[in-house]
């Protein structure tokens, strides 16, 4: 009777301690991630409109959402690393230049094939900074078929999202030792008896 008794207890005792593992796992957050929100207009260095642009993305991280809207007309959006690949590779929505203004033909037919990508770049100036709201960093622009577009006004917000951590928090790691010396101090007076 004595013996099953013990063995009740052990098990029960080591169940709580694998539960607390599991649990204190699986809530351990870190607030690591800073996710910048974007929101501001860019004018066209050359006096040609401007841009909008608006979004987010998270330092650090392979995710971004930004959208520029250029004139009114143009509507790009951005994903993915932030000054990646898809940031540079995207083709104009603008419609081919006419030879008559480019010079090739003086019957206005459309220059062959499409014009020149468009191009967008997040200033990092400011990303060093704490979590805050600031003026859009320089070195923000944007850029379609040549025409390039700056001056940034605006701001850029840093706010910090937690993430789950895969590793368990310190009060974890105790309280499972605890839970581990107490079913050793156990066994060993079960096996005194």
């Amino acid at each position: 009777m004595k013996n099953s008794v013990n063995g009740i207890c052990a098990r029960t005792l080591g169940s709580l301690v694998l539960t607390f593992l599991i649990a204190g796992s699986v809530s351990a957050v870190r607030a690591d991630v800073i996710q910048w929100t974007i929101n501001g207009v860019l004018i066209n260095i050359n006096g040609f409109g401007s841009v909008t642009v608006s979004g987010y993305f998270d330092e650090g991280a392979p995710v971004s959402d930004i959208t520029v809207v250029e004139n009114g007309l143009y509507t790009y959006t951005f994903t993915g690393a932030v000054n990646g690949a898809d940031y540079s590779n995207q083709p104009s929505q603008q419609p081919p230049t006419l030879c008559i203004l480019a010079g090739c033909n003086p019957f206005g037919a459309p220059v062959p094939g499409t014009p020149m990508p468009v191009s967008l770049t997040i200033g990092t100036c400011n990303l060093l900074a704490p979590p805050g709201p600031y003026p859009i960093a320089c070195g923000t622009g944007f850029e379609d078929n040549l025409q390039p577009f700056g001056f940034p006004t605006g701001t850029i917000t840093g706010t910090l999202v937690p993430t789950p951590s895969s590793v368990p928090e310190p009060a974890t790691w105790t309280l499972a030792a605890l839970g581990l010396a107490a079913i050793a101090l156990h066994r060993r007076r079960w096996q005194r008896n």
